[in-house]
């Protein structure tokens, strides 16, 4: 599990916000109503998983940085669209973070999105449990 605290300092909401909305037009431009609103089902999941959850940073190399689970998904989820990968990958981009914390349960993500999101979800986290047995 990723080590977490909840944010005793007002979030960036709205550059948060900001990130939702970009990644929302990126996706627009590439995919029709269906897949726009996927996308933002899971995007408000997300929201409303890891609201005032801020996650350390995983380089060692790095400075301390606090960056929150939905900032990292919304990133990743924003590459996903520019690479014009399918609205299931960028649901699951966007989710992947609150689930690999324990915020979020699979049975969720399978009711609220769909088994589609749920399954490639569920693989993502069976190689992410491989990566850490690997590197310990």
């Amino acid at each position: 599990m990723i080590p977490m605290s909840v944010d005793k300092q007002p979030q960036a909401q709205d550059a948060l916000d900001e990130m939702a909305k970009q990644l929302l037009n990126t996706v627009k431009q590439s995919m029709g109503t269906v897949e726009v609103e996927q996308v933002a089902q899971a995007i408000q999941l997300a929201q409303e998983t890891c609201a005032g959850v801020r996650e350390h940073s995983k380089a060692s190399l790095e400075p301390l940085r606090l960056i929150s689970p939905l900032e990292h998904a919304l990133a990743i989820a924003t590459i996903l669209a520019q690479m014009h990968i399918d609205a299931v990958g960028i649901a699951a981009g966007v989710i992947f973070e609150a689930v690999d914390a324990d915020l979020l349960s699979p049975e969720r993500v399978e009711a609220t999105l769909g088994s589609p999101v749920a399954r490639v979800v569920g693989s993502m986290l069976r190689l992410n449990i491989l990566e850490r047995k690997k590197q310990a």
